[in-house]
């Protein structure tokens, strides 16, 4: 290895930022989750385990009982405490359904509705302001895109 190609790793090795998923529910959250973590540029980010101290923390959310919600709470609050500076996403059912919810919880800087989440790298790319939470959920039933996901 050149001391040229060496350098340019070392570089892009501190340039990238950390992002981490953590996916609640069902398989086509998982299959979604995937997906979506495949349209982080590699050049831009490194994807390391939930568990890790990173930039961004992504959750994909359920909403189907009241234990899914606690645990997106709880998932989203141990984010926080790993980093306080990094941001942390929820998206999906949950914030669908309940966004003023989910966008009170003070570990939660992003919230995205089940049509927003597709465009999750704009999101956190140009952060539209400081509010406690930016919010973005459209009406479900006037969405008309169809987003395949694959695992």
């Amino acid at each position: 290895m050149t001391n040229l190609y060496l350098c340019r790793l070392i570089i892009l090795s501190i340039v990238r930022k950390k992002i981490a998923f953590h996916t609640l529910g069902c398989k086509l959250n998982f299959s979604e989750t995937s997906s979506i973590a495949k349209m982080f540029p590699t050049s831009e980010y490194e994807i390391v385990d939930f568990k890790s101290k990173a930039d961004f923390y992504v959750i994909n959310s359920c909403s189907v009982t009241h234990l899914a919600e606690r645990k997106t709470h709880s998932t989203a609050k141990q984010a926080k405490m790993r980093n306080p500076n990094a941001k942390v996403t929820v998206m999906g059912c949950y914030p669908q359904l309940n966004p003023e919810k989910v966008a009170a919880l003070s570990s939660i800087d992003l919230v995205l509705g089940n049509d927003d989440k597709y465009n999750i790298v704009e999101y956190l790319q140009n952060p539209d302001s400081e509010r406690s939470a930016e919010v973005h959920v459209a009406n479900i039933k006037k969405v008309k895109r169809f987003m395949p996901s694959y695992s």
